[in-house]
This record gives structure tokens, C-alpha cells and sequence, in this order.
């Protein structure tokens, strides 16, 4: 036995730390020289400038060849430095076996720690304000660089025997010097931000350097227990003691499982899944909606059923009753038309020539000369039948036509009176007594009344006419429970029975383009019944009737049935009753579900007509009498512009929708462009802005207004929920409105019959602390209990939130919109995030990230709709058994039912909505199944004929260029994206000229940095460089937003970035492109303040913030 004379434990330790130090950090740094040196530029200048694949292979080859070296260089040194810990060792074999190990390791894992580097400064923007999670990052990586290492370095240099000592010990070094590194990064991070760090690399050297050090310590441990061993028996020992191999055991088994279960949470969350999203896909809108009921055009009490007609020129009538002055009802005469956009303009109303008068019916000739004929109660115990011509107020003395003779008896008082005039200009009213006689009279437009009454050969109560062509009438009535229907000839001779059936208040129609005859009523069941000699009767199968059934015919050649109802269904089949107004269309030989027009806690007595551009219009009296329509909707072959056309196009030729889907971008209306933190410049002094008030709203508020004015349903998506720390989060505010909104239903559930549906969709972020995907939903029911929402489901009530994940995860959803009631939309680019809120915001963790908000007003919506459906559908859904969670743990009171969520609506909202507007907008929708955005902002672009305004937070090529970072010339144009392609080409073939505004913070400074010394490199050498200007804002930003000539604007969260571009790969993400004058005008101010407060780029500059 030899004595030992070697060094102590703690010098050996100091030494191996030591040396590992020095070796790490010389071997990276020759590393980085060597891959930086002119000799590297020269061999890629050998690589064809067109072969984009070729440089990046022989790129990737001298990145890996380098790192390499580096690592044999690090490695020899600090298999030298261990030959001085055990100097009995063969010297040579320690650095060959250091050599070759670190080799591997460093080839391995430098260029995917570069890699992951750059995606989590992409992927995690919280990095630089939240960078808790960067010691268990980097201490699972030191793990497994130390398991290469040690299971190459222990087979060579000790054999496999002892191999598993040292194996140990370097995954122990390399586990706590990445968790030691990452501490020290998480601490410098606090101090500076990330891009200082990078602009100070000594800083980075020297965390790197503590990180070998690490791994150094924990190999002289081990190799110092070789030397002893060697030293005491002349070689390493052939057994170990019985405490030693349990010990190792028992360490090995621990370490085993906990690297088996690090390895399949990691391997877990980074498996690729793509989400449930279609290749094609359309609009789901089931027709055209009724407008909002206006108030027509003189505000008193409206009572009784009004009669409403249109001529030919699409000028409208209106006979109603109405409370007088002095509170007597009078018969009234409303006049106006039909304007371009399809809605009812009412111009003025008149009383008729006497008062104490009721139930009015009208009809209009080809003139425009409105027919009235009403009952006057004017003389006590003694209605008569009044007529009046007028023309928009203008009108002869009346008439009494129960004044005049009559050819047959009748007993009781008369009522009901009711005109039409058929094709060929005959007028004919007929009227009833109370012994059912009924009265009538025919005359042709512009002679006079007749002198003489007849009766009809039947008898009935409740006549309604309708003209039937030329030469006949349709005349329905009831009698005896019966509902009963005949045509009658213009000379009153014939009267031809048609139809019979039980029931009440039946009404004709007469389809003159098709020739047919129709007759809708309320059956002795309740329920609405229709009837054609064709197809025979047939009963809806609700809701039920109360009053009147209209049967209307669209210029589509579409029926609508009409109707009052007492009761409305809720989503989950619970009754409620009360006044409602319903339609329902027949397509395809079906009725379509019963669309509800107006809901009221009193009685809705309305009519309604059908216009010669293919609208419906309604009178309903209600409160002061209101109307309604329901205009047709179709858009030109052309938006008007050569900037909406490029997208059409694409729409309509790319592989991503129906070969016949119908594209809802024109009639729309700009709601409001909203930029966050603040809608103006944020330069306000901190107690400016300290107080919320309409002077610094934002476009969170915008959004929960939008959400407490929601009628039936709330659709919203982000991909990022921060953590509320004080209830003062933008998620708190949003929950504060959907509450909101939950005590309004159930304080007034007449309001609401359908009920109420709130949808929250999260984009299934990564959280890297954890190697998890989506835990921030529970971010969501957190503030959804905060703000004091009492449950999550009411069935009586109609009432649902639904909170779910997008299922796809590498890649997630990025995308950020709303939309209410199939009606409106906002897309935007902000996450719910403390980080938008002002620098002065009270909270304290707001720094100002600049971003919009673009909501928009009609048919887009639809388009919308169906995009969000397409993430929805399938989609991760949250069930919870209520909103008590033990100890908070929702993770634990709650389940996640996987591809469970599904996109079901009240028909209601699956309409096209018009509006006033005459905006073109258009929805544009990406995922990695349908980059249908990818290729309409390209088109857009390539129309430009002028100039383009991009304020993008990314401006990025190719995902490899990240190592652009550390390699230069790594990239070029041909490593370019869609959309720099399409700048390159506008550039070059109309000399348009482009400002783009980005950013230099952190991570995305670094890529946007890569990016643009690579476009303007090319720009030069095709001698284009005086074309572009590329600035710096100096503030935070996180916009992404496009203007094309003063044109075209697109607001949304696509960013011009790897992740969110391409084919068959990238996030989903969703936009909102527009003409609309206002939004641009708005955006245009906004960009010139951007850009006054920016800087110019240099090359390489990054920013500390």
C-alpha cells in the first residue's frame, strides 16, 4: 500500500473548480472567435446566394463544427485539470476522454440553448419582467449536458464499472450550476434586462463560467476519491464498500425517477399538436337580420294592430293608432321609403281628418297615393267606415262609406275594415258587421267612390284582403273557429272557396312572380300553420302563436312566416313567458328556426310588409310604435379599390373557403380604432392618469362595454391571461363585466329570452416554469370568483360561461379578438396583461406596451363568428362544479375535458347584421391547417402603389436565422418570409416605399436587428435602399398593424414573424383588414406620433427597457 500524498479535499475541489472555470471560458470564447473569424465569411461566400438550403446546411455544419472545437478545447483542458486532482491517472486518457466529451455536449446542446433562447424571448414575453422561471430552465439543462458528458467521460476515462461515479457527478455540477447560472441570470435580469446583458457580454461570459465551474467542483469530488483510491491500493478499488453501494443505489433509483419524470413532462410539453382547425371554411349566417327597432317619427303611446303597405317605387305607408294630445286614440297616417342601404326612413306623420278613430288599414297605388280607410268613433254608439286618398300628407275631405246605400241588410255596428289593390288598379275594402255580413267596395284608382254597397256571398268577422294579379283579390276571415280563404274577381262575382281550417287571425299573400297562393295563420293548437294548394297545411313547431301570422315572400324567393308568440326557448329548453316577435324563413322545403324580432312585457301588434329590392319591413306598435326592416344583403364583384380587390381575390381563389362561399365584406361600419395603454400619446403626468376617466379609457374598457351591452351572446379569445395580483387586472376588469352582465340577466330576463352565453377562449400557453400548457385558465376563474360571479351556469336564466383552451399546442393560439351577438368584432393584438397598462398605472406593473384594437360593426362579424368557431370547436373545455375551489386549488376542484367544447348558437346571432356604413372589411383568419391571412396581407401588400406604413413588433425571417445572433452574414433575403418577399417585389417593380417601425428590446430587438440588415442589404443590391426607412420606437410596443397607400388598414395579431407565417405551420392568428376612412385617420396619427418618438436603426443595436 502506497502512503498517500496527495492534495486535500478542498484543494482538489478549488482546483477542479478553478481550472473548469477557466477551460469553459476559453473554450467558448475561441468557439465564438473561430465562427466569427473572416475565414468562416469566406467559406460562406463560397455557397450560391440562390441555394438558401445549401447555406443553410453548410451553416449549421461549421455552427456545429464549431461549437465542437470548442468543447475539445474546453474538454482537454479539463481532462488536464482532473490529471492534477488524480496525478496517479494516465494523463492522456483524461483530456482525450475531456475532449471527447465536451465535444459532443457543446455540439449538442449550444446551438439548442441558442435556439431556445430565441424562442423564449418570442415565445415567453414575460422574460425580461418575470424571469422566475430561469433556474429551473437552465438547472434542467445543465442536467442533461451533464449526462452526455458524464457518460462519455466516465466510460473513457475510468471505464463503465466507475463510469457511473462520475456520470453522477457531472449530472449533479451540471444540475446545480445551471440552477446556480440561472439565479445569477434571473438577478442580473432584475437589474438591467436582457438586452444590456447581451450588449454586455463579459457578463454572459461570466455566468457561463460559473456554470463550468460547477460542473468542474463536482468532478474533482469524484476524481479526488479515485486518486485516494488509487493511492491506498495501487489502483482503483475492485468492489466498493456495502454503506457505499446502497448509498449509490438508493442515489441512482432517485435520480432515475426523477429524470424519468423531468423527461416526460419535457418530452410531453414539447410534443406537437396541431389543433382541430379546418382547411375550409365559410360563413355560418343563416340570413339577414332585423335591424334595431326605431322609434317612428312622433313620440306618443302606440296602441292596436297598424296596417303597413309599399308600392311599387318602394315608398312606404303607414296607417296606426295613436294617443292624441288630449289622450283620445286617432287613426294616423306615417309616409317615407326604403334607402340605399335597404332600411325604412320614415319622413313625417299626420292625424287623419277625425279623432276618436281606430283600426286603420292602407294600400298604396302605383302613384304613390296612400288609400286609408279606418272606423271613426267620433259619433257616440255609432262607428262608421271612413276612406281618405292622401298623398305624404296632403289629403281629401274623408268619406263615410257606411253612409252610403247598400243592396243588402246588416245589423250591429261595423269593423274591421280592410283595402288592397290588385295589378291592374282596381281598389276594393271590405268591411264586417256583427252579424257577420260582409260589406264592400271596388273602384279603380282615380275615379270616384262608388255611390252603392254591396255584400258578399259569405259571411265571417276579422276580413284581411290582398291583391291576386290583375284581376282578383285574396280574401281571408273567420268564422265559427274556422279560418277560411277564397279569391274573389275585381267585379266581385265570383267568389271562389280555396281553404278551411281551424284556428284565428289568418292573412293571405298572392306570389305574383310565381303565381301561387298563400295563407299563414295561428292554429286552434297555438301554433303557427301555413297553407299553399301545392304543398298543402303544415304547423311550425313553434313557438306558439297569440295574434297574427304574416306570410311574406323575399325578392330570393324565400316565405317568412311572421308572428306573435307568448312564450320564448331558452339554451337549455326552459320556457319563459311573455310578448315576443318571431320569423322564420323556408329554405330548401324546411323552415329555418324562428328568428326573435322584439321581445316586450306588453303585447307587440304589428304587420309587416316585403320591398321590390328584396327587403321585409315591420311596424310594430310598441310603446311610441317603432319599425323595423329586414333589407337584403349581397356585395359587388369589386370593394371599389385595388387594395380590397388583392384580398377578394385571394378569398375567393385561395384553396380555404367554398368554392360558393359568399364573402361578407362590404356594408360595414368603423366602431373604433382603441389603442392601448392609452388613447392618446402616453406622455400624461402620472396623476393624470392615476383615476380612470372617459379621457383615458383604453381598450379594455372598450372591450367590457362591449361585453355588459352583449343581447345574447359573448365570444371572446386571447392567448395570454396574467395573474391578477390586487383585482386591479385587465382579466379582473373583463370579469367584472361578464358579472356585470350575469346580474342584468337576472335582474331583467325579459330583456334577455334566449339567454345569455359568455365564451372565454385561451390560446393554450406554455408555462416554462413548469413545462405545462394552458395553466392560465385558472388565472381565469380566479378573477371570475374575485369579481363575485355567482355561478357559472344558470339554466333557468339561459345563462353559460364557457372558459376553454385552444388544442393544439407547438403551435398555440396567438390569436386576440371579440365578438358580440354575431354583430360586432374586435380583433386585436394585446394580451390580457398587466404589461399594457401605463407606466403610471397604480398597479405598478404596467410599461406601457403599445398596441390596438379595431372594432368593427356588421356582415364581418359573421365571418368572424366562424372563425372563432373554428378554434373553438374541439377545443380543451374547463368544468368546474361550481366557483369555491378548496384552498384556491382550481387546478384540483376543477377537470379539463379534452376536444370537448362545441360551437352552438341561438339563431339570433348566426345573421348578417347591415348597418348604416358603407366600409369594406375583411376577416382574415390563419392557422397551419389555412394561412389564408398569410396570403391576403401578401396580396394587399403587392397591390401598394405608393407607400407602406408597417408598426410591427417582430420583422423577422427564417426561424434558423436566430443563430444570425452569433453568426454573421448567417442569413440573407432568401431566408425571407411571404410578406418580405412581397415587399422586395412592390419595392422593385411600382418603387413604392415603405417605413417600418419596430422595436430593439430584448429578444425580438435581436431578431428584428438579424432581419433588417438582411433587407437592406439586399435593398442595396438591387439599388433600392433609398426606399425604406426602418426605425426604432423608444418606447414598449407590441403592435401589429399595416397601412397600404392611406388606404388600407389591418389591425390584429399576426406578427411579420416566423411563428405566424407560412404553410402548413405557424400559431393561429386573426385580423381585421379595412377602408374605413375614420380608422385610418385615426391610425395615421397615431403612427406619425410613434414615429416622431423613434430613432434610427443600427446595425446590431439592442436596448435595455
Amino acid at each position: 500500500m502506497r502512503a498517500y500524498t496527495g492534495r486535500s479535499y478542498a484543494r482538489n475541489l478549488l482546483v477542479a473548480a478553478m481550472g473548469f472555470t477557466v477551460a469553459g471560458g476559453l473554450g467558448m470564447f475561441l468557439g465564438v472567435l473561430l465562427l466569427k473569424s473572416p475565414l468562416i465569411s469566406s467559406l460562406m461566400s463560397l455557397v450560391d446566394q440562390a441555394q438558401p438550403l445549401q447555406r443553410l446546411v453548410v451553416a449549421l455544419v461549421i455552427f456545429f463544427v464549431g461549437m465542437a472545437l470548442s468543447g475539445v478545447i474546453l474538454g482537454a483542458l479539463g481532462g488536464w485539470v482532473l490529471t492534477l486532482v488524480d496525478s496517479l491517472a494516465l494523463q492522456r486518457r483524461y483530456i482525450l476522454a475531456g475532449a471527447a466529451a465536451f465535444a459532443v455536449a457543446q455540439a449538442i446542446f449550444v446551438p439548442l440553448g441558442l435556439f431556445l433562447a430565441s424562442l423564449l424571448g418570442i415565445y415567453y414575453n414575460q422574460i425580461d419582467a418575470d424571469p422566475a422561471h430561469l433556474p429551473i430552465l437552465l438547472g434542467l439543462f445543465g442536467l442533461f449536458y451533464g449526462m452526455v458528458v458524464g457518460i462519455i467521460f466516465g466510460l473513457a476515462s475510468v471505464g463503465f464499472k466507475y463510469g457511473w461515479g462520475v456520470l453522477f457527478a457531472a449530472m449533479m455540477g451540471g444540475l446545480l450550476g445551471g440552477t446556480f447560472a440561472g439565479e445569477l441570470l434571473r438577478l442580473t435580469l432584475g437589474r438591467m434586462g436582457i438586452s444590456e446583458l447581451v450588449a454586455r457580454g463579459w457578463l454572459i461570459w461570466l455566468i457561463i463560467m460559473v456554470f463550468y465551474g460547477v460542473v468542474g467542483l463536482a468532478l474533482g469530488l469524484v476524481f479526488t476519491w479515485f486518486h485516494r483510491a488509487r493511492a491506498y491500493g495501487g489502483d482503483l478499488p475492485r468492489s466498493m464498500g456495502r454503506i457505499w453501494r446502497l448509498l449509490a443505489i438508493f442515489a441512482i433509483a432517485i435520480l432515475l425517477m426523477n429524470l424519468t419524470g423531468a423527461f416526460l413532462q419535457v418530452f410531453s410539453f414539447a410534443m406537437m399538436k396541431q389543433g382541430s382547425t379546418s382547411t375550409v371554411l365559410g360563413p355560418k349566417a343563416e340570413g339577414v337580420a332585423w335591424t334595431e327597432r326605431l322609434p317612428l317619427p312622433y313620440p306618443v303611446a302606440a296602441i292596436e294592430p297598424p296596417s303597413l303597405t309599399i308600392d311599387r317605387q318602394n315608398r312606404l305607408a303607414l296607417a296606426w293608432t295613436r294617443y292624441d294630445e288630449d289622450g283620445e286614440k286617432s287613426a294616423s297616417l306615417s309616409w317615407g321609403g326604403v334607402d340605399a342601404n335597404g332600411w325604412a326612413r320614415w319622413e313625417a306623420t299626420q292625424f287623419l281628418d277625425e279623432k276618436l278613430s281606430e283600426q286603420p288599414a292602407i294600400a298604396m297605388d302605383d302613384a304613390g297615393n296612400q288609400h286609408i280607410v279606418w272606423v271613426s268613433l267620433a259619433q257616440e254608439n255609432a262607428p262608421r267606415i271612413l276612406y281618405q286618398l292622401c298623398h305624404d300628407g296632403d289629403c281629401d275631405p274623408a268619406i263615410e262609406l257606411t253612409y252610403l246605400p247598400s243592396n243588402c241588410p246588416m245589423r250591429g255596428a261595423p269593423a274591421s275594415p280592410t283595402i288592397a289593390i290588385h295589378d291592374a288598379g282596381q281598389i276594393m275594402v271590405v268591411w264586417a258587421y256583427e252579424d257577420a255580413t260582409l260589406a264592400y267596395l271596388t273602384w279603380q284608382v282615380g275615379s270616384p267612390v262608388p255611390l252603392r254597397v254591396d255584400c258578399l256571398p259569405i259571411r265571417g268577422q276579422r276580413p284581411r284582403l290582398a291583391p291576386a294579379g290583375k284581376a282578383a283579390f285574396l280574401l281571408a276571415w273567420e268564422k265559427d273557429g274556422d279560418v277560411r280563404l277564397a279569391r274573389i274577381t275585381s267585379d266581385s262575382r265570383s267568389v271562389q272557396p280555396l281553404y278551411q281550417a281551424p284556428g284565428q287571425a289568418p292573412t293571405p299573400l298572392f306570389d305574383a312572380e310565381e303565381g301561387k297562393v298563400h295563407l299563414a295563420w295561428c292554429g286552434e293548437d297555438r301554433l303557427p300553420h301555413y297553407w299553399t294548394p301545392e304543398s298543402g297545411e303544415e304547423a311550425l313547431a313553434g313557438p306558439g302563436c297569440n295574434g297574427r301570422v304574416i306570410p311574406l315572400r323575399d325578392q330570393q324567393g324565400h316565405l317568412h312566416l311572421l308572428w306573435e308568440s307568448y312564450q320564448a326557448v331558452n339554451p337549455f329548453d326552459f320556457v319563459h313567458t311573455g310578448n315576443f316577435l318571431y320569423d322564420s324563413v323556408r329554405t330548401a322545403g324546411q323552415w329555418g328556426p324562428p328568428i326573435l324580432m322584439d321581445a316586450a312585457t306588453q303585447p307587440l301588434p304589428f304587420d309587416a310588409v316585403a320591398d321590390m329590392k328584396g327587403g321585409l319591413h315591420m311596424a310594430v306598435m310598441r310603446g311610441g310604435g317603432r319599425y323595423a326592416s329586414r333589407p337584403r344583403y349581397t356585395c359587388p364583384d369589386s370593394t371599389g379599390s385595388p387594395y380590397g380587390d388583392a384580398i377578394l381575390h385571394v378569398l375567393r381563389t385561395a384553396p380555404y373557403r367554398p368554392s360558393d362561399a359568399f364573402i361578407p365584406f362590404c356594408g360595414n361600419q368603423f366602431l373604433g380604432l382603441f389603442l392601448l395603454p392609452q388613447p392618446v400619446p402616453d406622455t400624461m403626468p402620472a396623476e393624470a392618469v392615476a383615476v380612470q376617466t372617459p379621457a383615458n379609457a383604453t381598450a379594455f374598457d372598450a372591450i367590457a362595454d362591449q361585453i355588459r351591452n352583449a343581447r345574447y351572446e359573448v365570444l371572446f379569445a386571447t392567448m395570454e391571461w396574467m395573474k391578477d395580483e390586487r383585482m386591479d387586472s385587465p382579466g379582473f376588469q373583463l370579469a367584472q363585466a361578464v358579472t356585470d352582465l350575469y346580474y342584468q340577466v337576472k335582474a331583467h330576463p325579459e330583456n334577455y329570452p334566449r339567454g345569455m352565453t359568455v365564451r372565454i377562449l385561451l390560446g393554450n400557453y406554455p408555462v416554462l416554469a413548469t413545462f405545462t400548457w394552458g395553466e392560465q385558465v385558472w388565472n381565469v376563474m380566479d378573477v371570475l370568483q374575485k369579481a363575485g360571479l355567482p355561478e357559472m351556469t344558470n339554466p333557468e336564466l339561459g345563462w353559460k360561461v364557457e372558459l376553454a383552451n385552444f388544442d393544439g399546442q407547438n403551435p398555440h393560439s396567438h390569436a386576440k379578438f371579440l365578438i358580440v351577438d354575431g354583430e360586432k368584432v374586435m380583433a386585436a393584438g394585446f394580451n390580457y396583461s398587466y404589461l399594457h397598462f401605463s407606466r403610471h398605472n397604480p398597479s405598478g406593473l404596467g410599461v406601457s406596451l403599445v398596441d390596438y384594437g379595431m372594432l368593427m360593426r356588421g356582415p364581418v362579424a359573421q365571418d368572424a363568428l366562424a372563425a372563432y368557431d373554428d378554434i373553438w370547436e374541439g377545443a380543451d373545455l374547463v368544468q368546474c362544479p361550481g366557483l369555491n375551489p378548496p384552498k384556491g386549488r382550481w387546478d384540483r376542484y376543477c377537470t379539463v375535458a379534452e376536444g370537448a367544447a362545441e360551437a352552438r348558437h341561438v339563431p339570433e346571432v348566426l345573421l348578417y347584421h347591415t348597418t348604416p356604413g358603407d366600409e369594406v372589411a375583411f376577416s382574415l383568419l390563419r392557422t397551419s391547417h389555412r394561412p389564408e391571412s398569410d396570403k391576403a396581407l401578401e396580396a394587399l401588400i403587392r397591390s401598394a402603389q405608393r407607400r407602406i406604413d408597417i408598426f410591427h413588433v417582430n420583422f423577422s425571417l427564417e426561424i434558423y436565422c436566430a443563430l444570425g445572433i452569433v453568426m454573421d452574414d448567417f442569413c440573407s433575403m432568401q431566408d425571407g418570409l411571404g410578406y418580405t418577399q412581397a415587399l422586395l417585389d412592390v419595392m422593385e417593380q411600382k418603387q413604392v416605399r415603405i417605413r417600418v417601425l419596430t422595436t430593439d428590446v430584448n429578444m425580438n430587438g435581436i431578431e428584428n436587428s438579424v432581419a433588417i440588415e438582411a433587407f437592406r442589404k439586399e435593398l442595396a443590391r438591387r439599388g433600392l435602399l433609398h426606399l425604406a426607412e426602418f426605425r426604432y420606437y423608444e418606447g414598449r410596443m407590441h403592435a401589429k398593424a399595416l397601412l397600404v397607400d392611406d388606404a388600407f388598414l389591418v389591425v390584429g395579431s399576426q406578427n411579420f414573424h416566423y411563428s405566424a407565417w407560412g404553410d402548413g405551420r405557424g400559431l393561429v392568428e386573426y385580423n381585421l383588414a379595412t377602408n374605413a376612412e375614420e380608422a385610418i385617420a385615426q391610425f395615421q396619427d397615431s403612427f406619425t406620433y410613434f414615429w416622431q418618438h423613434s430613432k434610427p436603426v443600427l446595425p446590431g443595436e439592442v436596448r435595455n427597457e
